[in-house]
């Protein structure tokens, strides 16, 4: 017996009605959910779904059944790490608000005097205010930089420094080495957890913070000091329960760690490279993955490839584009759809918002504002058919996003290959910057994959019927719009 066929017998059981009405009122044959109870069968999702409704769970029940019958399907291992993935996905949506509070962390009134002295101090409260009160000390410096050697799973410290950059226009540099577990162990959910701290602090800090995974064969429990933060004036040491600090300023002490640090972050794997320039996004846009399989989520499809090539390149300003091979070589390619059918296997996964925002404006949000013209209503039906047509025939395997399971934020893009792992990020605030982070770690890129390759045929995208009755309605849409826009124009 399973979770999910435990669960089962109990709703039904609540609900009073014998298995025979449950079948009948809720179209599921009275075969599959006996043997669904007894852990003989398992649902499909659809049928689970259609049980869910008649059985009028709440939220949290329904929650709670979805994801019991997910374990079934993949086993509670795959289930934690993919769903540790949509947590980390849905993350960016919320990036601006949940994840980042305002708080009174680093109310500072002119140049105050802060004194940070050496001693050691125990308890986790007075911890937290000695590293407040170095950081502090260390933002007055005319070049402030800060090292870190501490894990990243401490939720405080991660929305620490997200509050400090949010709060302050500061030059602070931080570069961070991330101590993880060995290499050679699977632990996909944590690497997925420090990914998703890291990614949201490099955003938010721009190119101000650097982390690298640190594979440590160590014993902490028998290092007393194992973690470090080095300021311009001092070391501090914690233990690994972050609840006793010990502040050092010896200058040869602070040398001696320096030296050590410096070392260890050089033979040390990236977490996140990331790239803010122009050309470098509008590259990494340009070229689809060559060979092998290839998996895009995205909040908007009409990426620039669904484009002719010279569509693309007469809309984009001339100024953006300087020497860079990349544009002479788009020209070789008058459509993105013909070069799919040489790339292997493509698979992108959209949301419905993003389609009606591109065919509402006209705009590709994952290029910088005023870099390319928007598209007239024509060519926006043009580029509606096109995707339609790559999916019939099977150029391109297309998925609308399940919206009730999978948040898919403005201006995101993810993108998996065997060899790459990419993040790109098209921010809608003042500076309206772009980024393009990719992570070089192939354990990630690994676990990543595994879920993408998934994603086709789990719930969290609708099947190749649903997604293109949906994009041929909203066709035939825009058609009877434009065709009714045309003839009120004409001169009568």
């Amino acid at each position: 017996m399973s979770k999910f066929s435990d669960y089962l017998q109990f709703l039904i059981k609540r609900r009073g009605e014998s298995i025979s009405a449950v079948s009948r009122n809720a179209g599921v044959e009275r075969t599959s959910i006996h043997k669904a109870m007894t852990g003989e069968r398992i649902l499909s999702y659809k049928n689970t779904r259609q049980l869910a409704d008649y059985l009028q769970l709440s939220p949290k029940e329904m929650q709670t059944f979805l994801e019991y019958h997910a374990m079934l399907l993949q086993g509670e291992a795959a289930f934690e790490t993919r769903n540790e993935i949509v947590q980390f996905m849905v993350s960016f949506a919320s990036l601006d608000e949940a994840i980042l509070q305002q708080d009174d962390t680093f109310r500072m009134e002119g140049k105050e005097k802060i004194d940070a002295p050496e001693g050691f101090w125990a308890g986790e409260h007075v911890t937290r205010t000695v590293l407040r009160t170095a950081i502090r000390k260390e933002l007055m410096e005319p070049h402030p930089q800060i090292t870190l050697m501490i894990p990243m799973m401490h939720g405080y410290f991660f929305h620490f420094l997200c509050t400090l950059y949010r709060q302050y226009d500061t030059n602070l540099r931080i570069t961070h080495i991330v101590p993880i577990e060995d290499a050679d162990q699977d632990d996909s959910v944590a690497r997925i957890r420090i990914l998703k701290y890291s990614a949201a602090l490099s955003l938010i800090a721009e190119e101000k913070y650097k982390a690298a995974f640190f594979y440590d064969h160590g014993d902490h429990s028998a290092m007393p000091f194992p973690y470090y933060v080095l300021t311009s004036s001092q070391v501090l040491f914690m233990d690994g329960s972050f609840e006793n600090i010990m502040s050092v300023t010896n200058l040869n002490i602070r040398q001696y760690v320096s030296r050590t640090f410096q070392q260890t972050f050089l033979y040390t794997h990236p977490l996140i490279q990331m790239e803010t320039g122009e050309d470098a996004v509008l590259k990494m846009l340009m070229e689809p993955e060559a060979g092998g399989r290839f998996f895009r989520l995205a909040w908007q499809p009409f990426l620039v490839g669904f484009a002719s090539r010279s569509e693309i390149r007469r809309r984009i300003r001339p100024e953006c584009l300087g020497e860079d091979s990349v544009w002479r070589k788009a020209l070789e390619y008058p459509d993105f759809i013909w070069k799919l059918k040489n790339v292997g296997y493509h698979f992108l996964a959209f949301t419905k918002e993003g389609i009606r925002s591109f065919m509402e404006e006209g705009i590709i949000p994952e290029t910088i504002r005023d870099v390319s013209s928007p598209f007239s209503e024509h060519e926006r039906i043009l580029l509606l058919e096109r995707l339609i047509r790559v999916i019939e025939e099977d150029i391109m395997d297309g998925r609308l996003i399940n919206e009730l399971l999978l948040d898919m934020p403005k201006g995101l893009r993810f993108g998996f290959s065997a060899t790459r792992f990419d993040i790109y990020l098209g921010r809608s605030d003042e500076s309206d910057r772009v980024y393009n982070m990719s992570v070089p770690s192939l354990n990630l890129a690994k676990t990543f994959l595994d879920f993408a390759e998934y994603l086709p045929r789990s719930e969290y995208v609708l099947d190749k019927e649903e997604t293109l009755l949906w994009l041929r309605e909203l066709a035939q849409e825009y058609r009877v719009r434009t065709d009714g826009l045309l003839k009120a124009k004409k001169p009568l």
